[in-house]
């Protein structure tokens, strides 16, 4: 229960308050389990007060000094903690959920195990802070000093931490994937077996960062510092590597690079035979002339890739998404395309001798003039599709989706 002297005298207003506080600093406030809720407390000097279990949901405690103070599984859901002075405050377990705390100083707060859910912590000072399992997904830490923050095993998820200062952080087993951190500082940073997939770490400075058995799949790479005392694991520095400074001419047969995000890198006339790309992201990436018979590409984005005399004889391009590709004069033949994504694909001249497509979408495709003759339609979606002096399958023309023209369209 809260000190009744003390809480007739913060009912008096903000400037009574301070007053008091500046005349008796030697008291410790007691307002625990008090209930303040929509409270104008903006200014309050509420340093090392007991506030445990206190209700400040909605209460506008904006610039208020709350320094040391026992913040205790306290309700502050809504609350207005714009450029408050939190620094060592004890806010373990405290409900700040949809809180404002932009500009916050938050230097060596307790933070582990509280809510954060919806809450703004843009430009905050979260450094030394400890945030150890913390519930950040989705949370907004734009420009926040979290620099040497534990914030390890902690749910950063999805999270906005675009030139945020992470130096020195310790994120070990942390969750960031689909987390952006273009533009962060993470030198220094522990991020050993942090997953960090699909994560944007664009531009981010990685130089000194341990990132020893991270979960890099699908990680944005492109322009990343990283320095030769960079702790990663080998896959996923040649895959920094080929995104930075392009991949033409080299050879990378043999080579995993699944599940790597390689968009827009320049692999023309590359050596990626029975090379492992399943589940890559090729999307508008340049292969034209690279050689990738044998590859592995199953559940690839190939979207808008150039594939141009590209060789993909007896490549696994199962379910891959080729949509927009050109695959102008690429050899197709004895590849497996079963329940692949052709939509919108350039097929000018390719070959599909002995080609498996099946449950492939094919809808509107221009497949004229070409000997199909040995390819496996079964459930391919045909829609539309041109055959127009094309050998096809027997069993072609029971397809139902050929378009109604066929009977002048097919040689068979």
């Amino acid at each position: 229960m809260p000190n009744e002297d003390h809480l007739a005298l913060l009912n008096q207003g903000v400037r009574v308050w301070n007053e008091w506080r500046e005349n008796n600093p030697q008291v410790t406030p007691d307002l625990s389990d008090a209930n303040f809720i929509g409270t104008n407390l903006s200014g309050a000097n509420l340093s090392k007060a007991d506030l445990n279990g206190t209700n400040l949901r909605s209460v506008n405690l904006s610039r208020a000094n709350l320094s040391r103070a026992n913040l205790n599984e306290t309700n502050l859901r809504r609350a207005d903690l714009r450029k408050a002075d939190l620094s060592e405050a004890d806010l373990s377990e405290a409900d700040l959920s949809e809180a404002d705390l932009s500009g916050a100083n938050l230097f060596k707060a307790d933070l582990s195990e509280a809510d954060f859910d919806a809450t703004d912590l843009s430009k905050t000072d979260l450094s030394e802070a400890s945030l150890t399992s913390a519930q950040l997904s989705q949370i907004n830490l734009s420009e926040a000093n979290l620099s040497k923050v534990d914030l390890s095993d902690a749910d950063l998820s999805g999270a906005n931490l675009s030139e945020t200062n992470l130096s020195d952080a310790n994120l070990s087993w942390a969750n960031l994937s689909k987390a952006d951190l273009s533009d962060a500082d993470l030198s220094g940073a522990n991020l050993s077996e942090t997953n960090l997939s699909d994560a944007n770490l664009s531009w981010a400075n990685l130089s000194k960062a341990d990132l020893s058995d991270a979960d890099l799949n699908w990680a944005k790479l492109k322009e990343v510092k990283i320095s030769h005392e960079t702790s990663i694991d080998e896959k996923w520095r040649l895959v920094w590597e080929l995104v930075n400074y392009g991949a033409a001419q080299r050879n990378l047969s043999q080579i995993d690079l699944s599940q790597a995000n390689l968009s827009q890198t320049d692999f023309r006339k590359a050596n990626l035979s029975e090379a492992d790309l399943s589940e890559a992201d090729l999307s508008g990436a340049n292969l034209a002339g690279a050689y990738l018979s044998e590859a592995d590409l199953s559940k690839a984005n190939l979207c808008r890739a150039n594939l141009r005399e590209t060789d993909l004889e007896q490549t696994n391009l199962k379910t891959a998404n080729l949509d927009s590709a050109d695959l102008t004069s690429a050899d197709l033949s004895k590849a497996n395309l079963c329940e692949a994504n052709l939509r919108g694909a350039i097929l000018h001249e390719v070959s599909l001798r002995n080609t498996a497509l099946r449950n492939t979408d094919l809808s509107r495709q221009d497949l004229s003039r070409q000997d199909l003759s040995r390819t496996d339609f079964t459930g391919a979606d045909l829609t539309d599709a041109n055959f127009t002096n094309t050998t096809v399958p027997i069993n072609l023309l029971k397809v139902d989706h050929l378009n109604k023209r066929r009977p002048n369209s097919l040689v068979c």
